[in-house]
């Protein structure tokens, strides 16, 4: 239930945020991204790094309520169930596609250019939901 809700919202918020979001938001949201990165690649979860990617993208889209609900979404991930589950199909070659997939979103942001936004989230959910549920 919670990837389908994913799937329907962030896409559509990553398109909005593409509208939106300030230059300040940008860096803000290059940072989670950088900060992971460098956690990924010593070997490390990166959870809050990746709740304020996408907390913070949900809020550039300036819809407080859907993003609220992104945030309510991302907060039930907090706990010792998810961290097992991601620890058992989360490698590392999944981490650098993450990354790789955010940074196509900051550059979609960047060219305000909601239709590749969605295109990357709707990408990125898909691999994780296979990660998941295959």
């Amino acid at each position: 239930e919670q990837f389908v809700a994913r799937k329907l919202l962030e896409p559509e918020l990553a398109a909005l945020a593409a509208e939106h979001a300030t230059a300040a938001e940008i860096t803000t949201l290059t940072a989670a991204v950088d900060r992971a990165e460098r956690k990924f690649k010593a070997g490390n979860a990166a959870d809050d790094d990746d709740y304020a990617f996408h907390v913070g993208l949900a809020e550039a889209s300036r819809n407080s309520v859907l993003a609220a609900f992104v945030r309510q979404l991302w907060d039930m991930r907090r706990n010792q169930m998810w961290h097992t589950l991601r620890g058992r199909v989360v490698k590392p070659e999944h981490r650098l596609e993450v990354i790789e997939d955010r940074r196509a979103v900051l550059a979609a942001l960047r060219r305000h250019d909601g239709k590749a936004a969605r295109a990357v989230i709707k990408r990125f959910l898909g691999r994780a939901e296979r990660r998941y549920f295959d």
